[in-house]
């Protein structure tokens, strides 16, 4: 049977919740899957937990770097060596529950679309859910998007041809400096669903969590566009105003 979705999953010292992402993984309702675990370079027993489990299920392939050269080579290398129709990130602390896959590859495949997203929720370290990221627009294009990335990576699916033209650069906010390079080449990113499919794990010391280096990362993310100050100005007033509200 030919695979469907490749899953790209980067690791670095992660053997305290990858075990859980994987099953996460695993149990989804979609079986002609394959998950593309591209260890970072770690230290600890994530090579082990992985290498154990794929002797489990053939599904698993564990990909390894030498040394730690970040999130975006190891997704971009999991991306080269992957053969799904669409293509779909998850980190290595994050979950999706089982019906995630399948109700994304259903949208997608009646829609023709080739860059889906969904609403998510938040957990803490124990896994306790401590919030949600709820999208209210049914689509974004490029100029939305610039209002601010609503788009989380654990939600994301893409057609494998999208994925390999415009991989993740090796910038702050990487994540949504490849969705802006996407948005300019196809017309829009579009929700799949608005149910809750996946968790978002935060941790206390996490980067994401500084609001300040995030709002300056927009910013340098702005200026990569080539966006005049004028319109760098409109649109970073745009993100924190959505940074304030909270409105998505």
């Amino acid at each position: 049977m030919a695979v469907i979705l490749s899953v790209i999953m980067p690791a670095f010292n992660s053997e305290k919740y990858i075990n859980t992402s994987i099953q996460s993984v695993l149990s989804q309702s979609v079986e002609n899957l394959e998950l593309i675990v591209v260890d970072d370079g770690s230290k600890d027993s994530t090579q082990k937990i992985v290498r154990d489990l794929a002797s489990k299920d053939e599904r698993i392939k564990l990909l390894t770097l030498q040394t730690n050269r970040g999130v975006s080579f190891a997704r971009n290398s999991g991306v080269k060596v992957s053969s799904g129709k669409y293509v779909a990130f998850l980190d290595a602390d994050d979950e999706w529950y089982p019906q995630k896959a399948e109700i994304q590859i259903n949208y997608m495949e009646n829609t023709s679309s080739e860059f889906s997203y969904l609403n998510y929720q938040l957990i803490n370290n124990d896994g306790d859910v401590v919030g949600t990221r709820m999208i209210s627009k049914s689509g974004l294009s490029y100029s939305e998007l610039l209002k601010g990335n609503r788009i989380g990576l654990l939600t994301v699916m893409l057609s494998r041809e999208v994925a390999v033209r415009h991989p993740f650069p090796e910038v702050p906010h990487e994540d949504y400096a490849c969705w802006l390079s996407i948005l300019k080449d196809i017309s829009n990113a579009n929700r799949a669903s608005v149910a809750l499919l996946a968790k978002y794990r935060i941790h206390s010391n996490s980067l994401s969590s500084n609001k300040v280096q995030a709002a300056k990362w927009t910013w340098q993310i702005y200026k990569r566009e080539g966006l005049s100050r004028i319109r760098r100005v409109y649109y970073f007033l745009h993100y924190m105003y959505m940074a304030i509200s909270k409105r998505r």
